[in-house]
């Protein structure tokens, strides 16, 4: 099944197309987070992130690329999935200097 229908059934609330999409794509969820992990200062970051929170980062991102996909738009679900990760990362680095 392709990334995008199985958005659309975790956006209807099926778990088990969540398992898959994330099954389906964690090479591309681990790249995305080893890049935005290094970009974010990796080992030397100055708030204790590892890469493996990173990576959890990159599978919440995820979620959220499903629940912010729109097939109308014409993109690509992982498309959704570094802005979803980058949104993440901010987040937490804003909400550690706060």
């Amino acid at each position: 099944m392709l990334n995008e229908e199985l958005a659309l059934l975790v956006q209807a609330g099926d778990p088990a197309a969540m398992d898959e999409l994330t099954r389906q794509n964690k090479g591309m969820i681990y790249r995305t987070a080893y890049r935005l992990y290094i970009a974010h200062g990796g080992a030397e970051n100055p708030y204790g992130m590892e890469l493996e929170d990173a990576a959890q980062i990159a599978f919440m991102g995820l979620h959220g690329a499903c629940m912010a996909y729109d097939p109308a738009k014409g993109f690509k679900l992982l498309a959704y999935l570094r802005r979803q990760t980058q949104r993440a990362f901010r987040d937490l680095y804003h909400s550690q200097e706060l």
